[in-house]
């Protein structure tokens, strides 16, 4: 669970934050004020981009299916790691 910038309070799931894009704003459920994600989260829409790229490239089906799951992977694990909640 991840803390709220403003109140401290762990009140965000990384599914619940996987939710937030980098333009979207939402508000906290336990002290209503705004919160977005940092500008790392462009890494990981970048990095499921690649995947689908290459997947498509692949000529091979399980080559396509490898690297579209590697790209959607590393981009939940940018989420998780490396995008941090901030106050909007």
């Amino acid at each position: 669970m991840d803390k709220c910038p403003h109140c401290q309070n762990a009140s965000f799931s990384f599914l619940r934050k996987f939710s937030i894009g980098p333009i979207t704003i939402i508000k906290c459920p336990s002290c209503g004020k705004k919160i977005g994600v940092s500008s790392a989260a462009w890494l990981g829409f970048v990095s499921a981009g690649i995947g689908i790229f290459l997947g498509f490239l692949s000529t091979s089906l399980t080559m396509r299916f490898i690297f579209i799951l590697l790209g959607f992977s590393l981009c939940g694990f940018i989420y998780l790691y490396f995008v941090s909640l901030v106050r909007k």
